[in-house]
């Protein structure tokens, strides 16, 4: 585990453990933490994995679930 923390957002080091963060962590507060749930939310981020063709998928019947 690293020895220093920083905000994956906006870079700024956090001088507490993690622990002693809360909820925001790995974030240094909510409003970067909403910032990044942002980006997720407009697509910005993904996850990495095949390409699934969902017309495809749905009209086999296939769930991976």
């Amino acid at each position: 585990m690293p020895t220093s923390w920083s905000c994956p957002t906006c870079g700024k080091a956090l001088s507490a453990e993690p622990a002693e963060v809360g909820e925001t962590f790995p974030f240094c507060s909510s409003r970067c933490r909403l910032r990044d749930f942002g980006r997720w939310a407009d697509g910005r981020y993904v996850v990495a994995g095949p390409t699934v063709d969902i017309a495809e998928s749905a009209a086999s019947g296939a769930d991976d679930a």
